[in-house]
């Protein structure tokens, strides 16, 4: 059964557009930057598994270069990630079956 992970997140459009969740004693990064030429943002989150010792660096500070020191794991379309009624508080964990290269 799914369970809700926490989440803390930066930019918010709808919903959280740069999401850092821990699951399973490691940290991830779910990204969804705008797209100029959509002129939208993405469709998708690009999904990152972030170094162990992130977790204690992203307190307080920018999250602007958390893509460049996570390591790529795929993709998930936004709208197969389930947040919880506030949006800003959880995602369902069976989100992460969901990950496509």
């Amino acid at each position: 059964m799914a369970e809700w992970l926490p989440i803390e997140y930066r930019g918010f459009h709808d919903i959280p557009r740069m999401v850092v969740v821990m699951r399973e004693n490691s940290l991830y990064l779910l990204d969804c930057p705008f797209d100029a030429e959509l002129d939208d943002f993405s469709p998708r989150f690009t999904v990152y598994l972030l170094p162990s010792d992130t977790e204690y660096r992203i307190s307080g500070m920018s999250w602007e270069g958390l893509p460049e020191i996570g390591e790529r794991i795929g993709e998930i379309p936004v709208d197969l990630v389930e947040f919880d009624a506030t949006r800003r508080e959880a995602i369902k964990s069976s989100v992460f079956t969901q990950l496509k290269d």
